[in-house]
């Protein structure tokens, strides 16, 4: 077991012992062969050449040229150029672009596991206290300072909305210019607080958000009504003020462009006041971001030189082999993966004895070769939390693996009251034991993982089909209705929170992300399970500081998990970014580089640059 991480004793930025819960073995082993050798080769801290010997571009940021009309081409797969907006708090027309037009308090680097100052140049945890200084010298695009009373109507606007920071802190206060701090009850754990606060974005600025701010009691549909486009018009603002290094420059049908705020730019005949560190960090005018439909059409794209950038997009191994020397794969470690997600409602599928079944049956190694082997890892047992967190935390010993296959599996439901009919299909009374899956359309990791289980469930007498279904419709429609019998989602949080116990089993017992009021969580699943107050176990969780007391808390709920199996994991993967060697260069120093995400991070650190 590890030590409790410094900063839940009092620190400011660095984890020490935490970075043994996911140390640098601990990314080799999650991310596999391929990620092992992205490691490998951007261990270095060399920045050279474009490494694809056609002798283009700069093999170093002093030889790049000054200044380049270049622009870093990219693309979302959810939304057309003519529906992006960038209120951050609406997922619907939000895109990766925001990490450029909005400065992070502070980025998560997954090697070191330390966070970096960006907006945020200082923090400190007292025993009741966060107190976090802002840097001087940010201002919006309009010439506004970027002040602490930004980030009090960001906080304000995230309380409406019901964030997570909101359920362990008393209160917030701009104290003055540069420093805000925050107040909690005495005991609180203040890792959970920092985690929960410094990934966001100062992205509310109050010349454009100052109607919800001010009001005594926003009305959180309006806020989510809030499309700023950008456009003018009598419903919207006129422009959209941004405070990162980018700001919109012009929509087109097929791609929006954003420019850098370098001195001297003029967009329209508006001078757009310049970013303290464009001038001196980036040296190409910005951003072209398009649209591609799923996987297969952004694997077309690059390979015919069409894009220099993705966030993120899974591409399997032979496809990467195909990308050739243009392309440098910058793997992620995620705390992410498919797995099957049950509706706790369901006749059937609300039965524990039924999810056991399919999770005896449902092979999950055989998931993780059908992805690809150096793109995912193998859930060993399923228990709540990140493989990589799994010997750390927990004592496997208690814990089913769910191997047992077809004999455990029918034992189970013969239990249940299930038997085979005519045609080989378990059914009880006369119902079939049957689902559509429901599978985010365009996700081709998840669809490949899901229909390895498929196979397998169908050749078991389980008769399931998949429903490739648009996310927006899964996430926005069908689980906050309760229309759904199994869904393919993600079993735990992802990103950082993916590697912290707490911020996993509250994805699973508490998670609110995708449901109305009257049905929560999306999963439908009970607050009190096995005698187990779930929700007050993890309020247990945040608000302890004793290392021993929160590693019971997590056996505790791992070997819950174990038992009723919300979810079944299918695989655990590891975000892939892509950046172009064709006209570009950056550093491939690990320590840099494996950052979400690199394209738009690098840049802001000098670190990414047009070599023509």
């Amino acid at each position: 077991m590890t030590n409790q991480p410094p900063s839940c004793m009092v620190d400011s930025q660095s984890h020490g012992d935490y970075g043994e819960i996911v140390s640098r073995r601990k990314f080799v082993e999650l991310t596999g062969i391929a990620g092992a050798a992205a490691l490998a080769g951007c261990s270095g801290g060399e920045e050279t050449g474009n490494g694809n010997g056609n002798g283009n571009g700069s093999s170093s940021r002093d030889e790049a040229p000054d200044f380049s009309e270049a622009r870093l081409r990219t693309a979302n797969s959810f939304f057309d150029p003519a529906d992006i907006q960038y209120n951050n708090h609406l997922w619907d027309g939000t895109t990766h672009i925001n990490n450029s037009m909005f400065p992070e308090l502070a980025k998560w680097n997954y090697v070191t596991q330390e966070w970096t100052p960006h907006a945020a140049v200082d923090w400190n945890a007292e025993p009741e206290t966060f107190t976090v200084e802002l840097r001087d010298d940010l201002v919006w695009s309009d010439g506004e300072p970027i002040t602490a009373d930004d980030l009090e109507d960001r906080l304000r606007i995230g309380e409406e909305m019901g964030e997570e920071l909101f359920e362990f802190i008393d209160d917030y206060e701009a104290v003055d210019d540069t420093t805000l701090e925050i107040s909690y009850p005495g005991g609180t754990n203040p890792f959970i607080v920092e985690q929960s606060l410094l990934h966001h974005h100062i992205d509310t600025p109050r010349q454009m958000w100052g109607e919800f701010v001010d009001m005594d009691d926003p009305d959180i549909g309006n806020i989510q009504s809030f499309t700023p486009m950008g456009l003018g018009g009598d419903d919207d603002v006129d422009e959209v003020i941004a405070g990162g290094t980018v700001v919109q420059d012009e929509r087109a049908t097929q791609n929006i462009s954003f420019r850098v705020r370098h001195s001297d730019v003029e967009i329209d005949g508006q001078e757009i006041v310049p970013h303290p560190d464009a001038d001196e960090n980036i040296n190409f005018a910005g951003y072209e971001m398009g649209f591609r439909g799923g996987n297969n059409e952004y694997h077309q794209s690059m390979m015919s030189g069409e894009l220099d950038a993705m966030h993120s997009v899974f591409v399997p191994p032979e496809t990467v082999d195909a990308l050739g020397d243009d392309w440098q794969m910058i793997p992620t470690a995620m705390g992410f993966g498919p797995g099957l997600v049950f509706n706790h409602d369901d006749p059937h599928w609300g039965q524990r004895e039924v999810r056991q079944a399919v999770a005896h049956i449902v092979d999950r190694e055989r998931a993780v070769e059908a992805v690809g082997d150096t793109t995912q890892a193998h859930v060993e047992t399923p228990s709540g939390i990140s493989t990589s967190l799994v010997d750390e935390w927990i004592d496997k010993d208690p814990l089913d693996t769910y191997t047992g296959g077809e004999d455990a599996a029918e034992s189970l439901l013969q239990d249940a009251g299930y038997e085979r009919n005519d045609d080989g299909v378990w059914e009880r009374d006369g119902d079939a034991l049957e689902a559509d899956i429901l599978a985010p359309g365009g996700w081709t990791d998840w669809i490949t993982a899901a229909d390895s289980a498929i196979d397998n469930l169908n050749d078991f007498g389980i008769d399931v089909s998949m429903a490739v279904t648009p996310r927006p419709e899964i996430t926005g429609e069908r689980l906050p209705e309760g229309d759904f019998e199994i869904v393919i989602e993600g079993w735990i949080p992802g990103g950082m929170n993916g590697f912290w116990p707490y911020f996993s089993f509250e994805h699973v017992y508490r998670n609110t992300e995708f449901a109305d009021e009257e049905n929560r969580p999306w999963n439908n699943l009970p607050q009190e399970l096995d005698g187990i107050d779930t929700h007050e176990r993890l309020n247990d969780f945040a608000g302890t500081q004793d290392q021993e007391e929160m590693e019971e808390i997590v056996q505790e709920l791992a070997e819950l998990y174990n038992e009723i199996l919300p979810a079944v994991p299918l695989t655990e993967g590891f975000e892939q970014s892509f950046l172009s060697y064709d006209g570009w260069n950056f550093s491939t120093d690990a320590e840099d580089v494996h950052n979400q995400w690199p394209l738009h991070w690098l840049p802001k650190q000098g670190q990414l640059w047009a070599t023509e």
